[in-house]
This record gives C-alpha cells, structure tokens and sequence, in this order.
C-alpha cells in the first residue's frame, strides 16, 4: 500500500476523493466541495489516502488551523480491513501532525469501539469517562495554555475556527448544558454540529458568535435558532457556552446578538452564575426549572428555562 497525502483546493484526486467518501449527509457533502473549491478561509484540509493499485482503500481526513487539528472520515474499504490499513493511516497521520508541530488534535468514535486502541497507541486518549471524545495533546499543558486568561473579542466563527469551537465543547470543565439545539450535554465533539451552524448561518437562519483570545483561541460560543420542538408555536432557542475562566464575559457576546422581536428561549443550570448573569442583562427572565438533567458522563444537574420576549 502506498499513502498519499492529498491538500486541497482543487486537487487531480478531487473526484476520486468524493467517489470514495461519498457522505451520505447533505452538510458533509457540501463542506466538501467548500473544500475542493477553497470556500474554508485559512482552514487547511488534508487527506491521507492508502492506495492500491491505483485505487484508495482508506482514508484519513484532518482539518487544521495553526496547532489544532479535527481528525474524522476515517474509512477502510471492506475487502481492505483487518489488513492495518487503519493503523498505517494513522500512524503517518500523527506523525505528519507532530512533525508540523501540532499541539492537538481531536475526533469522536464510539466509546467501546474496538478500533479505540489504535487511536490509544498513537496518543489519543479520552476526555472523560463515557465520553465519545478523545484527543491527542502533544504537550502535556496543552489545555492550561491554550485556556490562559486574557484579553477577548467576539465575533462571527470562521471557518478556521472549527477545531478550536470543537475543543472548547470537549473539556471536563464548564456548565453541563452545552447545546440544547444539538443535545449536548457535558464534554462532547461539536465536529458535526459547527457544519450545521455555519451553513444555516450562511442560509440566513441562524446567528452564531464565538468569544476569541488575542491568540485566537476560541473560550466562547453561542448560537440562536429557530426551534419547534418545545411548544405549539416554536420559539428561538439559544445556547451558550463559555470556559469557566472567561465566564465573566458571556455578556459581551450576548451583546452582540441581533435579538428577534419574538419569544428567545435559553436553558442553564441554576448554578452557572456567569451564565444567568448575563441572560439576565439581556432581558431574560427564569421561567421555570428542569430537575436532575443527566449527561453521558451520569453527572446529573438542576436546570432553569430563562426566557426573553422582543
């Protein structure tokens, strides 16, 4: 087997690439051809490809901005498995990321997946019990570094910032209502999830904001949607999320919200202070309390439904 590492934009292997990986959701799709026709801003995209006789029977995908990386379409063709080819990829993958200096690089895989020690042999490792989530941090202060208190901005995510929003939404740490709009509760991947965002963003349905570090690292995100499922006429749903060392500054990318003059909805626990602080400077007010909400880590909270009307 050889390995190639494909770049894009505009690749000779583009439509080899898409034959083969051929996501049967719609978002994935398009952000593929966003990324052969480079639409991702500074997000690099790279494929590395096992290839036989011409042919690919796996692949491993990441994409990357400076340090931080999100590793996913990981796919062996079925007559290929059990052959290493998972193994070699990744192998080579890793290497690649370590070598350009990488600091981490973060995917989702089933907890009891029985290729999990593979991911394990190259450095990955969970970020909670029962979590779905794992990382591979190349030094051991990753997290304390790239977390340190300082000097903020908001504004709307780029694209590069898909694996520092990922990140974000994967620490231990923090509130255990994520996102309500995607069921996130407790550490979590938001690698699917930030597709969806951004391309009903760009569709015009939904506002998102992220909370930036000086060097560019992401401690904030919101997003607001149109949502149906809580009650007869809908309402606009709201979810926040901030790293408890920048909690004191949730407000700021409250405040830069365009709110509708309609019914907001937004859930946090009772006691994430930052949180209900900043909802309450926004015109949001408790509406009622949801008891012993439960993540997948079994950790079980007391939530309030704060509720803003334009």
């Amino acid at each position: 087997m050889v390995i190639r590492l494909v770049q894009t934009p505009g690749h000779t292997y583009r439509e080899k690439i898409l034959s083969y990986l051929a996501p049967t959701d719609e978002v994935w799709r398009w952000h593929l051809g966003l990324a052969f026709n480079e639409e991702l801003d500074e997000l690099e995209t790279r494929f590395y490809l096992g290839m036989v006789d011409g042919k690919i029977v796996g692949n491993i995908t990441t994409w990357e901005y400076r340090s931080l990386g999100i590793l996913g379409h990981v796919f062996t063709t079925q007559e290929q498995r059990r052959k290493g080819v998972f193994k070699a990829l990744l192998r080579v993958c890793t290497h690649d990321f370590r070598r350009r200096r990488g600091n981490c690089l973060i995917l989702g895989t089933p907890v009891d997946a029985p290729w999990n020690h593979i991911y394990k042999d190259q450095g990955f490792r969970t970020v909670a019990e029962g979590s779905e989530v794992m990382r591979l941090e190349i030094t051991p202060d990753f997290q304390e570094k790239h977390f340190q208190p300082g000097k903020t901005y908001v504004g709307e995510p780029r694209w590069c910032d898909w694996p520092a929003v990922s990140i974000l939404h994967s620490i231990r740490s923090g509130s255990c209502v994520r996102s309500v709009a995607h069921g996130i509760y407790g550490p979590f991947d938001y690698e699917d999830y930030f597709l969806y965002d951004m391309k009903r963003r760009l569709e015009g349905r939904c506002q998102t904001r992220a909370l930036l570090t000086v060097n560019e690292s992401v401690v904030g995100y919101a997003s607001l949607s149109f949502d149906e499922r809580f009650d007869d006429e809908g309402a606009w749903l709201l979810d926040l999320f901030v790293h408890p060392s920048f909690g004191s500054q949730a407000s700021s990318v409250l405040g830069s919200m365009r709110w509708p003059n309609e019914k907001v909805r937004c859930y946090s626990e009772k006691d994430a202070t930052d949180k209900v602080t900043a909802l309450s400077s926004q015109g949001f007010k408790q509406e009622k309390a949801l008891l012993e909400l439960r993540d997948k880590t079994g950790k079980t909270t007391d939530v309030l439904v704060m509720t803003r009307f334009g």
